[in-house]
């Protein structure tokens, strides 16, 4: 069971740098349109914190279960791997202390576990009302100036709409359920359940890392297409130094015929 565990951990943080490194790069390499400027910058910020915040989930390694009426957080950090490597006493005494790191506390009765379950309620209540309030406000925005919109204008914002709207819901909805689930099980004393499935659900909750930049990389068939056929580009045009001329033909009308079909499509949008 700690084998498909650590498993996941590693694809976890995979997916997590690779789709966020993606998305950062083609939010940085498109950085050039005045029109959706701000809106980039969101998606890069928002991936550079998504790979510091998997890696921190890596390493903290974060167990939770329910067993002889205490609720425990367990952090294992590298596991054994600093304290094989540990020889200071220093960092012999900090690795033992990291290593065995818990917080633990009786689930009933404990004020603990009422305030921390009314807490979590609360975030999603609030996360909830955030998402329906600014979704309202966006679109009376876009009503309002609507009349001085070009058409062109109209369907990015309906693009950006969905997509901002995708990357909101999914994510709350992919962690308040297994929250919401096991804090059930807190509550009804579900032994058998509680007892295994906290750090399963606290797996699932960590994949939203790579979830919001997979979203941002498909919700547009042009997005996939512009990047890979750039970074096609970029590979070739290395290449071209180490090749016959031949490959620097190849580069050059690739290039063209991908800068006529843009312009193009932005005059018929135009």
């Amino acid at each position: 069971m700690e084998f498909f565990k650590q498993l996941f951990d590693i694809i976890n943080l995979i997916l997590t740098i690779l789709l966020n490194t993606i998305a950062a790069i083609h939010a940085y390499y498109f950085n050039n349109n005045s029109n959706i400027n701000e809106f980039l910058k969101l998606i890069y910020y928002q991936s550079i914190i998504s790979i510091l915040l998997g890696i921190i989930i890596y390493v903290f390694k974060m167990h939770i279960f329910a067993i002889k009426g205490y609720f425990i957080i367990l952090f294992d950090f590298f596991d054994t791997v600093v304290y094989d490597l540990t020889w200071n006493r220093f960092f012999f005494g900090l690795n033992i202390f990291a290593n065995y790191s818990n917080i633990g506390y009786p689930i009933i009765p404990s004020l603990n576990i009422y305030l921390m379950c009314g807490s979590i309620i609360l975030f999603f209540v609030i996360n909830y009302i955030l998402i329906f309030v600014l979704y309202i406000q966006y679109h009376l925005y876009i009503k309002t100036y609507s009349s001085i919109m070009s058409s062109y204008t109209k369907k990015m914002h309906k693009k950006f709409n969905k997509l901002l709207l995708i990357q909101s819901v999914v994510p709350i909805i992919m962690i308040s359920i297994p929250i919401l689930f096991y804090i059930f099980t807190l509550y009804f004393n579900v032994y058998k359940i509680r007892e295994l499935i906290g750090t399963f659900f606290h797996q699932i909750i960590s994949t939203v890392g790579f979830i919001n930049p997979l979203i941002y990389l498909l919700s547009s068939k042009k997005n996939g297409n512009i990047f890979f056929k750039q970074m096609l580009c970029s590979i070739l045009k290395k290449c071209s130094f180490k090749s016959s001329n031949k490959v620097d033909v190849l580069v050059l009308n690739l290039r063209n015929k991908i800068i006529s079909n843009n312009l193009r499509k932005t005059n018929i949008q135009n």
